[in-house]
């Protein structure tokens, strides 16, 4: 059963995301529509033409186009089960980095915050926040555990050269969680 919450937040959402020229559009296409096997799927073009077909779920919430429009980064929320990242090479026609369902590396607070591994960990969302002006990608990981209000932050950077991502720079900290 999905939340009304993410049925809500769904609905006020564009189901087509254009690139700031229209050359470029995203959006995920419900199973009866397009079949991949029973998923939904993602489907970027450039006009009427696919870039990208891939098994997606959940409803896109926000795209990032770079500015030389050779990458688009898009955040794909699956009701409450957590939000991922894809990023799409525009150009070469291929998925650079795909959605999972895992939270990479720093579950336990790593070395800067070792009292996380007694914490048992509870949900990870992994998402864009945007391109700076170098072209360089930034992402944020949160990552939620049971009992207690912080949460942990790690910021990334990437850059993306020859169709791959490569990690730039991070920070890891501790945040408040909302309520």
């Amino acid at each position: 059963m999905v939340a009304a919450s993410a049925l809500a937040e769904a609905d006020s959402l564009p189901s087509v995301f254009y690139s700031p020229n229209h050359k470029y559009s995203a959006e995920i296409i419900a199973p009866d529509t397009y079949k991949i096997g029973n998923d939904s799927v993602l489907v970027v073009r450039s006009g009427k033409n696919a870039v990208v077909r891939a098994a997606a779920n959940g409803y896109i919430t926000e795209v990032y186009w770079s500015s030389d429009q050779n990458y688009v980064a898009i955040n794909n929320r699956n009701a409450e089960s957590g939000d991922y990242l894809w990023v799409i090479s525009l150009h070469r026609g291929r998925v650079v980095r795909k959605p999972f369902d895992h939270v990479l590396k720093y579950v336990d607070g790593g070395s800067k915050y070792p009292e996380y591994k007694k914490f048992e960990f509870h949900k990870g969302w992994i998402f864009a926040t945007g391109w700076d002006k170098r072209g360089e990608l930034g992402v944020r990981e949160d990552v939620l555990y049971r009992n207690i209000d912080d949460y942990i932050a790690i910021d990334y950077v990437y850059s993306v050269k020859d169709g791959r991502l490569r990690l730039v720079s991070w920070d890891l900290s501790k945040r408040r969680r909302w309520k």
